[in-house]
């Protein structure tokens, strides 16, 4: 087995859709008209907060390095949870980031929880009024996830008190069924922007508007024999790109290694397999994983074409390596293998609110570009998980793969399904709250 030295990007765990209702952005041809930032002689301070998952996290990074290619000066600063994945994602993207106690609120009536969510949550808010009144932005971006809670809450405040130093306040929420934080967050907010048009409803509709997903720049802008190079790939390899979420998805794990004799007996297969970074009790990614492999008792040459990796900070590398992804259907997901125009399979995560990783999964499967597999129910120790069958996922793959013509077809119809536009709409929708506001002096 070969090591992939990059490492993924997550499940984006963000997900999107009520039932019954398509989970579809806008497609534009023209690219949205951007927008200049407002003049000011002092610099001018974003404070971004979201987070949890990469499904939180990634949006709030798109639209941070796109305020700073707009307007070098700015001063990004971001907010998120201790013990989360934006504590070593937003430093690594070059902002400084300050870590506050957030937990997510329970679900039931389980006293001891609910108690320890108010304090964890009190004492971020607490620690969320000292940031904001040090930074006193102009702007708050939230993205979602309970690590933004603190944030809102204490700004929420701040508003109150009339102490606050932020301006105005942006909600970007990514999925069509918004998330415990972003309902109240649409109360706290000047404005929310959705990614989707079946999202509008869930808020004040006089400062909501659709924005779409706001995509990273990298996506789709690597090229496939530089991408191939970086790591380590034959140009005429056929690439399967297998991945669940930041934390891994052990449905998609265990059915991509048992699908891994039937794929890798083709010799110019190779798979990617980024099996995230769960380590619980109930599932180790890595242990599982290796355990799994370890029983298939695979040839030398088979593992030199399986690379495997936990996470990835280059995912944009990997998409564009790729032939075929299989992978979750959450909206950060299938936006960017749209934009990338690559095939896929997608296996829905079936507890998502609203089911909406399905009807996505739906959505792409009915304009001809992915097929869609879902998970079944078993028993494992007592535990009730997701299982998929590995060896029809690999007559899937290699179905796909064998017939050229339908292949070609299925990358220009998800090319076709979305647009790009949601970057700039957003920022231009932020600078144009901020130039409205220059004229208020600071509280």
């Amino acid at each position: 087995m070969s090591q992939i030295t990059s490492k993924q990007d997550a499940d984006r765990s963000s997900d999107e859709t009520a039932p019954g209702v398509v989970a579809e952005t806008r497609k534009t041809d023209a690219p949205a008209a951007t927008s200049k930032p407002p003049d000011r002689k002092r610099p001018l301070t974003y404070l971004f907060t979201g987070g949890g998952t990469g499904g939180h996290v990634y949006p709030g990074l798109a639209i941070a390095d796109e305020v700073r290619a707009r307007n070098p000066d700015a001063r990004i600063v971001y907010v998120g949870a201790r013990g989360r994945m934006e504590a070593s994602l937003v430093p690594k993207r070059g902002y400084p980031i300050h870590l506050v106690h957030a937990r997510g609120l329970p679900s039931g009536r389980r006293p001891l929880a609910l108690l320890r969510f108010a304090i964890s949550t009190g004492f971020g808010v607490l620690q969320s009024l000292f940031h904001l009144a040090r930074h006193r932005p102009r702007m708050i971006v939230a993205t979602g996830g309970y690590a933004s809670s603190p944030v809102l809450l204490a700004h929420w405040i701040l508003k109150l008190l009339r102490l606050s130093g932020a301006r105005r306040c942006f909600v970007h929420e990514q999925n069509v069924v918004p998330g415990k934080v972003n309902r109240l967050a649409g109360r706290i907010a000047d404005r929310i922007g959705v990614s989707f048009e079946a999202s509008l409803w869930y808020f004040p509709p006089e400062k909501t508007t659709w924005a779409g997903y706001p995509v990273r720049r990298e996506i789709g802008a690597v090229s496939r024999d530089a991408a191939r190079a970086s790591q380590g790939l034959p140009d005429d390899a056929r690439v399967v790109f297998a991945f669940g979420a930041s934390s891994g998805a052990r449905s998609i794990n265990r059915a991509v290694i048992d699908a891994l004799p039937g794929l890798l007996a083709r010799p110019d297969i190779h798979v990617i397999h980024v099996i995230g970074q769960t380590r619980s009790p109930d599932y180790d990614a890595e242990a599982d994983s290796r355990d799994r492999l370890e029983r298939l008792d695979l040839a030398d040459e088979h593992l030199s074409r399986y690379h495997q990796s936990d996470y990835s900070h280059e995912i944009e590398k990997l998409y564009a390596a790729s032939d075929l992804v299989i992978g979750r259907a959450s909206a950060g997901v299938v936006t960017e293998i749209g934009i990338c125009g690559i095939p896929s399979i997608l296996v829905p995560l079936p507890y998502a609110p609203g089911d909406h990783q399905a009807v996505n999964a739906r959505t792409l499967e009915s304009r001809g570009a992915a097929r869609v597999v879902y998970e079944s129910i078993s028993v494992e120790d007592g535990q009730t998980i997701g299982v998929v069958d590995g060896e029809r996922l690999a007559r899937l793959v290699l179905e796909i793969l064998d017939d050229p013509a339908e292949h070609a077809a299925m990358s220009g119809r998800a090319r076709e399904t979305f647009d790009r536009g949601g970057l700039d709409r957003i920022v231009d929708q932020l600078d144009q709250m901020l130039a409205a506001s220059l004229d208020r002096p600071d509280r």
